[in-house]
This record gives C-alpha cells, sequence and structure tokens, in this order.
C-alpha cells in the first residue's frame, strides 16, 4: 500500500467517524423529543380520563 493510498483510507476513516457521530446525535434528538412526546400524550390521556370520570360522575 503506498502513502497516497493511506491518505486516501486515512480520509475515508475520517469522514466514516464524523458521519456516525453525526447519526448518533440525530438518533439521540430523535429519541430525546419521542419521550417527549410521550410524556405529553399521557398527560393528555391523564386529562381525558379525569374528564370522563367527573362527566360519569354527573
Amino acid at each position: 500500500m503506498d502513502f497516497t493510498e493511506k491518505l486516501r483510507l486515512h480520509g475515508r476513516a475520517e469522514e466514516n467517524r464524523y458521519f456516525a457521530e453525526l447519526d448518533r446525535k440525530l438518533i439521540d434528538a430523535m429519541h430525546e423529543k419521542q419521550k417527549h412526546e410521550d410524556e405529553i400524550l399521557k398527560r393528555i390521556e391523564a386529562e381525558n380520563l379525569n374528564l370522563d370520570s367527573m362527566v360519569d360522575a354527573k
């Protein structure tokens, strides 16, 4: 393997590491967003259950 091939492989490895880190950050952000949306949905469902029980009590 000559020097230019090593440089090319090194550049490809750096690029792969960069995009792998970017992918990890995006996946983490998607998980955080999903967790936040799930919390909101649970809160809405709990409020609906409370409203339903109030209506049923009347």
